[in-house]
């Protein structure tokens, strides 16, 4: 089982979301991760031994707009709960190809759900992972307000996307 851990610089979480005014996307660059994988022959082996483990800063979530950075992190009470976490569960291969079928825990605003979806994931020349990932969810699954303000209504489904960069730990 090899150790990769994740490139914050090469890395980042978009979360794309509607609203009543558009479209508002939140960006963070600064997550911290390892995974635990094989690699073969110089393919990546996501198997049911594979593990993973992502955490987030929710303070460095970020749209531009302090307005809406307000909102959000009053919503999500990133001063009580600082952290989202992902955890692999299970993952499984999609024959033929480089995509591979996930189960795992996500953990936000102290309430632990599970998610399930299809990530594309290499290993680079370089021996660098590379995964990529999207994933629409409902966040009134974790049990906060949807956003809104005076003029502003975020609405509760939301695309989350996920681009890793994770290199072998030495």
């Amino acid at each position: 089982m090899g150790h990769f851990r994740v490139v914050s610089s090469r890395s980042a979480i978009t979360i794309k979301a509607r609203s009543n005014v558009g479209p508002i996307t939140f960006v963070t660059g600064s997550l911290d991760g390892a995974l635990g994988l094989l690699a073969s022959n110089g393919a990546l082996v996501l198997d049911k031994d594979a593990t993973s483990r992502l955490e987030i800063p929710l303070g460095t979530l970020t749209s531009g707009n302090i307005l809406y950075d307000g909102e959000i992190m009053r919503r999500i009470d990133a001063r009580r709960f600082p952290i989202a976490a992902v955890e692999l569960t299970a993952s499984s291969p999609v024959a033929g190809t480089n995509r591979y079928e996930l189960s795992g825990t996500v953990t936000l605003h102290g309430v632990t759900r599970q998610i399930e979806g299809t990530v594309t994931a290499e290993l680079s020349d370089r021996g660098t992972v590379i995964v990529n990932g999207n994933q629409v969810i409902d966040v009134r699954a974790f049990e906060f307000g949807v956003p809104s303000t005076f003029m502003l209504k975020i609405f509760p489904e939301v695309e989350i996307e996920m681009h890793l960069e994770a290199e072998a730990e030495t």
